[in-house]
Order: structure tokens, then sequence, then C-alpha cells
């Protein structure tokens, strides 16, 4: 009886009701207590990540160049850029892709003969005669450093040879190896039709492409820039030996460039490829097209690279 009518009383006052609405109040409570936690912890973490140092960059440097790009090895996007993505004539700085193809095809014994068409280009040549011999590295030695275009021509007659020792038109054959390279590196934006860089119309590619081109030599064949840091190369031919002078000035003035390759014709106006090494330990690459004053402008980079990653 005294069950039934305690039952009977809670049923009548709601006793538990208060205590079922406190408990969910207290969940609830605690609900929103753990929520703030986890945001406040997530902020906390956004905020502590977002807090790392930034790189704050100086102002770009006035260059006379039409385009340029600097991109430090291993980044995917440039630090420096102005029309990077605009194709225009590259002058010698195409020498750097008959010289990749000449490593890649040929053994290291392989003969370049400096030939009657070879002496004929033009422009920057070699004091090698007609008929001179010298093994593929001597020869990409020479190409290089004093950038002479009849070695050049060449080196690109023995690389069209080696696909197809019986052509008749070497330079086409040359062209489309030349261009299936620089397709195969992603090189979107370059259609190269000469080994020498010489003026053609048509003959073109970007900063951005030459970007890709430098990195992959860069990995792949480290070689070729070494000896573009010296100023001076030995040449070994069959007919003796001689010195090769290079056409980059900055290379005396900035001993601790790690590579380079130059270029001026009239379209191309003055080209320059330089890899500059950085004092956090990276090596940024420098592209410059279309410049009325290519050194200068190599100048400027260089000393806004020193600003812009000073000693830690």
């Amino acid at each position: 009886m005294m069950e039934d009518l305690t039952e009977e009383k809670i049923k009548e006052t709601g006793g538990p009701a208060p205590i079922r609405l406190v408990s969910l109040l207290a969940l609830l409570c605690l609900g929103v207590f753990v929520l703030f936690s986890f945001s406040e912890h997530r902020f906390s973490s956004a905020k502590q990540i977002n807090s790392e140092p930034q790189i704050i960059l100086p102002p770009a440097p006035v260059l006379s160049a039409h385009a340029y790009l600097v991109q430090i090895i291993g980044d995917s996007k440039p630090i420096l850029k102005q029309r990077a993505w605009k194709p225009l004539p590259p002058a010698s700085i195409t020498k750097l892709i008959t010289a990749l193809l000449a490593r890649e095809l040929f053994s290291e014994n392989t003969e370049i003969i400096i030939s009657k068409e070879a002496k004929a280009v033009g422009e920057k040549i070699s004091k090698l005669e007609v008929g001179t011999s010298m093994r593929r590295d001597e020869a990409i030695k020479a190409m290089l450093v004093e950038s002479a275009n009849d070695i050049a021509y060449a080196t690109g007659e023995v690389v069209a040879m080696q696909a197809d020792p019986y052509v008749e038109n070497k330079k086409q054959i040359l062209a489309d190896m030349m261009n299936a390279k620089a397709k195969m590196l992603g090189m979107a934006h370059t259609s190269l039709l000469n080994p020498t860089g010489l003026d053609e119309e048509g003959h073109k590619t970007s900063a951005e492409d030459l970007f890709l081109l430098s990195q992959y030599l860069w990995y792949n064949d480290p070689w070729v820039w070494e000896i573009t840091r010296n100023s001076e190369a030995t040449v070994f031919t069959d007919r003796g030996e001689y010195t090769a002078v290079s056409t980059n000035v900055l290379l005396q003035e900035f001993p601790a460039l790690r590579g380079g390759k130059t270029g001026l014709t009239d379209a191309a106006k003055g080209t320059l490829v330089l890899l500059y090494p950085l004092r956090n330990g990276k090596t940024a690459i420098v592209i410059i097209l279309g410049s009325d004053d290519r050194f200068e402008d190599g100048r400027k980079i260089i000393h806004w690279l020193d600003s812009a990653f000073p000693e830690q």
C-alpha cells in the first residue's frame, strides 16, 4: 500500500522530471564545452601553422628584359617572373638542348668533324678549320663556353645522322629530334628549328620552358653546368688544342655562379641563363629573354636574390 501511494504521489508531483531536465542540461553543457574546446584547439593549431616564418621578398628589380623568370630548383612556383610564358627567340641558349641530345645519343668517343656547311653558318664561329675533328665532350665545351655556331652546327649534323645515317635533310631531322626532346621535358611553348639559336622565323621558346630544361640538366647531366662555370676551357682536337673563352662576363664578377649560358642575336636581343647559389643552400635558376642589357639585368637579379635570402 505504501509503495502504491509513493508511486502515485510521484506521478502526481512529477518528481523525476526536474532530475531528467537537469541531467539533459548537464549533458548539453558538456557537449558545448567539448565542441568549444575542440574548435579552440583547431583554431590554435591553424594559427600555429600559419605563424611559421614567411619569406618577405623585396620589390622586384627594374629590368630591361622583355621576359624573365627566377625559380628555385625543386620548387613548383617562381619567385620572380614577367611574361615567363611567352615564346621568344632564345638565341644561343638553344645550344643547351643541342648539347643534351649529343650527350644522350652518342658515346664520348664519337668524333665531331667541322664541315664546310658548319663553317659557313656565320655569326660567332670558332678558330677551327674545316676538317678539324674532336670528341663529343670537347665539341660541347667549345660550343657552350665560347658559344661557337660552327661547332654547334657540326654537332647537330652528327645528332641527325644518329637517327638516320643516310638522311639528306639533316636540318629537319634534327629539328624534329630537338622538339621531341622539348616535348618530353614538358616545354609546351617551344619550337626549335636549328642547333645554333641563330634567328629563324618560328624558332622560339619561353622562360618557363627554359627553366624546365635547365632543371633537367641540373638533375640529369650536371656536367653541362660544370663546364659553363669556367671563364676559359681548353679544347683538344686532332690538330692541337686551343683556349675557348667564355661569353659570360658575370663569371668573374660572381665566382659563386654554378653555370650559365648566354645568347645574342638581332631578333632575340640579349638572352641569359644563370644558376646562382642562395644563402639557404638552394640554387636559383635565372632566365632572361629579350634584354637590352642581359648582364646588367643578371647583376640586378643576383643582388636581388642576395637581399631576398640573406645569411641566417
